[in-house]
């Protein structure tokens, strides 16, 4: 394992409004639904992992994301990499789009590494919810490799954690 401890970055939400920028992707910026309602909105069978990405939620973001969240994704990483100094940094082309349904149903399909999917391991997850968030609709992984012993880190909007993906299942 690479990072010992998990740790979190903040942004500024007013200069990355990201959360305004999903809401208008999903189209729910005019409605009285929150990001943290897409339930209500829409109700989806139990989502195995290969259907964890096939939501209406899903198929807006990806289509959406070159035009109306990709300019500011790429300024927040420039920000970044200036602030803590780095010379490169290695991102997702596109991130990938997490949702929490509630009612049982899952935001990803199986606890994983991401090593397992030819990540390298010394890749770094950086987790950015578009929500404060609970126990519940949180990311969950364990403290080292394979030690199963799980538990919630909660992030509210405006901070990102830094963990180790790669090795940890989450």
């Amino acid at each position: 394992m690479y990072l010992k401890q998990p740790y979190k970055i903040f942004y500024d939400t007013k200069k990355y409004p990201f959360k305004e920028i999903v809401k208008k992707i999903l189209e729910i910026n005019n409605s009285a639904f929150e990001l943290d309602e897409l339930h209500k909105i829409e109700k989806y069978d139990l989502l195995v992992r290969e259907k964890d990405q096939s939501t209406r939620w899903h198929k807006k973001y990806y289509e959406k994301f070159e035009s109306e969240f990709k300019p500011l994704y790429l300024e927040l990483i420039n920000e970044l990499k200036e602030r803590y100094g780095y010379q490169s940094i290695v991102y997702q082309k596109i991130p990938t789009f997490r949702v929490q349904l509630g009612d049982g149903n899952l935001g990803v399909g199986e606890w994983h590494k991401d090593k397992t999917y030819n990540h390298g391991i010394t890749e770094l997850n950086f987790w950015m919810p578009f929500i404060d968030t609970n126990d519940l609709n949180c990311v969950w992984f364990e403290s080292e490799e394979d030690k199963g012993d799980f538990r919630p880190y909660n992030v509210n909007y405006g901070e990102i954690l830094v963990f180790d993906g790669a090795n940890l299942k989450h």
